[in-house]
This record gives structure tokens, sequence and C-alpha cells, in this order.
């Protein structure tokens, strides 16, 4: 009998394709804004962050939360970003 906790349903499916288009677009903004050659000196405060990229610091927060998430970023204490490793891609 099949284990059926393993077995991939169609709406994981879906949500894994809408969660894959969604990690590609916020990569898309934080390269097109240039946060890597932006924090390539060090960690900054978003407010910093944002002056450096011209955005709004509310909204690249919000930007880059998820991608500290998912560990494209480190996030460390009061909304600081950091770069992990992959830095060289981005």
């Amino acid at each position: 009998m099949a284990n059926t906790s393993t077995q991939v349903t169609p709406d994981r499916v879906l949500q894994q394709m809408i969660m894959g288009f969604r990690l590609s677009q916020l990569l898309h903004v934080a390269a097109k804004l240039g946060v890597a050659d932006a924090l390539a000196q060090g960690p900054k405060s978003t407010r910093d962050l944002a002056t450096a990229c011209n955005c709004d610091p509310d909204a690249l927060y919000r930007t880059l939360r998820p991608l500290a998430q998912l560990g494209v970023l480190i996030e460390q204490n009061q909304q600081r970003i950091k770069l992990t490793t992959m830095r060289e891609y981005l």
C-alpha cells in the first residue's frame, strides 16, 4: 500500500508553481534594484539600503524578507540585511 503522506496532490503542485514564480520575481526585483551591489561592502539597514537603491524602504523590506527566509539573504536584528554566499550569483 502506498504511503499517502508522500504523494503529491494537484493543489500542492500548483502551490509550488506559484511560489516558484513568486521567488523568481523577488529575485528579479532585488537584482534590478542592485541590492547585492549595495550590500557588497557589508550589511545595511533597510533604510540605508533603500536609499542606496533609490526605493521605498517598506516596500524593499517586504521584498527582501521572503528572500531572507529562503536563505538568499540574512536578516539580522532590526531589519539589517546581509548577503549570503549566494551573493556571487546575484
